[in-house]
């Protein structure tokens, strides 16, 4: 199992997205239900078997539990269950060193008005898989594999927008087994 916790500064807006296409196959999802403690959010399921929240807020210094719960037509239910820290530091992860994790930061709530997301770049350390996913609208994507348990990897994320503006992030991957 895949245990993430999250970070997010408490003045912005943060996605969360989950896929489920590989657990429910053919059968379509009937109901996307969100169990969010300490956050407020709203929420949408994609025809793509895709949910998603959006978490607007949150009291510095909290820890939200977030469960993504869904009910496919065949009657199959599935829970994905994470936690977000309300914080002004950057995000961090923690990582199965057998999983492949798969991410996006999103740029939009620092994104200068009128400015589009033109680059993206990655600074990181050996030992972790780390694969630059692109950009996706305002997302800048990534995937991470492998690591050494109980290490700690620290990666940074470096964008431009089209107007020559340039902002970075830290993550922060902790490698634990699960």
């Amino acid at each position: 199992m895949l245990y993430t916790r999250y970070q997010k500064d408490p003045l912005t807006e943060r996605r969360f997205s989950r896929d489920w296409n590989s657990l429910i196959g053919s059968d379509p999802i009937a109901q996307f239900d969100v169990i969010a403690t300490g956050v407020n959010y709203t929420a949408k399921v994609s025809a793509s078997g895709i949910t998603s929240a959006i978490i607007t807020d949150g009291v510095l210094g909290t820890l939200a539990t977030v469960t993504f719960r869904i009910t496919t037509q065949g009657g199959q239910v599935f829970d994905y269950t994470f936690e977000v820290e309300i914080t002004r530091e950057f995000l961090s992860i923690a990582k199965d060193p057998d999983a492949v994790f798969s991410d996006a930061l999103e740029w939009k709530f620092v994104r200068p008005e009128g400015a589009t997301l033109s680059g993206s770049s990655w600074q990181t350390p050996g030992g972790i898989g780390f694969a630059n996913l692109g950009i996706a609208g305002t997302q800048s994507k990534f995937s991470l594999t492998g690591g050494t348990l109980g290490q700690t990897y620290d990666l940074t994320n470096q964008v431009s927008f089209s107007d020559g503006q340039k902002e970075a992030t830290g993550v922060r991957v902790i490698i634990l087994q699960k």
